[in-house]
C-alpha cells in the first residue's frame, strides 16, 4: 500500500513538473531598447527584429513594455505579424 502512494505522488511531481515547464515555455515578445525584441524562455535566446517600437500604437507599445506571452511559435508569429501589418 505504502509502495502505491510513494508512486502516486511521484507521478503528481511529475506531471506537475511537466505541466509547470510547459506553461513557462514559449516566447515574450518585448521592447529592448526601443526595438521590437522577442525572447525564446526554454533557451534564453533573445532576438532583435529591427522594428521600431516607436513605430506602434501607444496601447501596443504600452503592452510591449510588460511584454508578451505567446505560448507557442504559432502564437509568436500571429502576434509579430499582427504588429508589423
Amino acid at each position: 500500500m505504502k509502495l502505491n502512494w510513494f508512486f502516486s505522488r511521484r507521478s503528481h511531481r511529475c506531471l506537475i513538473s511537466f505541466f509547470l515547464f510547459v506553461v513557462l515555455s514559449g516566447f515574450l515578445i518585448f521592447n529592448d531598447g526601443g526595438f521590437v525584441a522577442v525572447k525564446d524562455e526554454g533557451s534564453g535566446i533573445v532576438q532583435r527584429t529591427g522594428y521600431s517600437v516607436s513605430l506602434l500604437p501607444d496601447a501596443d507599445a504600452e503592452a510591449l513594455s510588460s511584454g508578451i506571452h505567446c505560448a507557442d511559435a504559432r502564437a509568436l508569429a500571429a502576434t509579430l505579424e499582427d504588429f508589423i501589418s
